[in-house]
């Protein structure tokens, strides 16, 4: 294959942190995350290949009621994100 061909698949998951005292740490890790995820081959056979993300964070708050808010609160972190690199 061309040195330009991309393979893409977009899937989404979720990490859970326990123990992280304050948002500062939380994207932190995020952006740890995703530097560790683009610096670190995948060996596919004999291929190797980077694989790249874009994270979206939300460091849980006592007024968030439900899972869904948490979810919407990383959804908008990461749609932030991807904004200003844009």
């Amino acid at each position: 294959s061309a040195a330009s061909d991309v393979y893409k698949r977009q899937d989404e998951f979720a990490v859970i942190l326990n123990e992280i005292s304050n948002p500062e740490d939380s994207a932190k890790r995020a952006d740890m995350l995703a530097n560790i995820v683009a610096t670190q081959p995948c060996i596919a056979g004999t291929q190797s290949i980077l694989v790249g993300m874009s994270v979206g964070y939300c460091h849980f708050d006592s007024e968030m009621e439900n899972t869904e808010q948490i979810l919407e609160a990383a959804t908008d972190d990461l749609q932030n994100r991807r904004s200003n690199n844009a």
